[in-house]
């Protein structure tokens, strides 16, 4: 499964894949990454020698981009990306572009990075949790892939609640790629308190323990 990243900011998520794709059943490979910004992410991916490019994505430079990652020939394409993308994208990609929304879509739709989180935690939320969707010109509004919920905890910080958050965000990543490439399946995983619907992890080979997240998070 070949994989290309868009990105903004810490590239968490991308560490996260990269850091699994040895351990899985499926080979998944990172192919390249593009960025909008000088950001952590391209730092990630310029110490592990990863096909990285720069591009503004504000229309001026979408050919290049795209011609870029036409190059690479990815099966899918991960929005991690602090960019509403032009409409020639989505006709480019289609079913290739995929987003991770931290919250329980349509809930909180149309915000970006951890802001989702925190209008939860002021609407009073019990629940939260992330969306792995297709992408289409209306914002946060494609397929559902599959999600990941929470239950909030009574008074729980803001930082608490992100980091949790952001590690079944990670998971349901994972999990939401081997959906879209095809594993069939109604079932529902339970995994570091959180809970997946559909579920095509079964017999993950792997440890996701402090020291895995410490590596994670860089």
């Amino acid at each position: 499964m070949k994989i290309v990243f868009l990105c903004s900011g810490g590239g968490g998520n991308l560490r996260f894949l990269d850091l699994v794709s040895s351990a899985m059943p499926m080979p998944i490979e990172v192919r390249g990454v593009l960025v909008d910004r000088p950001c952590p992410a391209e730092q990630y991916a310029v110490s592990r020698g990863l096909p990285c490019g720069r591009y503004r994505f504000d229309g001026t430079d979408d050919e290049e981009a795209l011609a870029e990652i036409d190059g690479w020939a990815p099966d899918f394409i991960v929005t991690n990306i602090h960019r509403i993308l032009s409409p020639q994208w989505v006709v480019r990609h289609g079913s290739r572009l995929l987003n991770l929304h931290y919250s329980l879509l349509p809930a909180f739709a149309g915000s970006i990075g951890a802001a989702p989180v925190q209008a939860a935690l002021d609407a009073g939320c019990r629940f939260i949790g992330t969306t792995f969707h297709r992408v289409e010109e209306q914002v946060d509004a494609g397929a559902i892939v599959c999600q990941s919920v929470l239950e909030v905890e009574r008074d729980e910080e803001f930082s608490s609640l992100m980091e949790r958050v952001f590690r079944s965000g990670c998971v349901n990543l994972l999990n939401g790629l081997c959906v879209a490439a095809g594993e069939s399946t109604t079932a529902r995983g339970d995994l570091g308190g959180a809970r997946f619907s559909p579920w095509g992890l079964e017999g993950l080979p792997l440890d996701f323990d402090e020291a895995f997240w410490a590596k994670v998070r860089g």
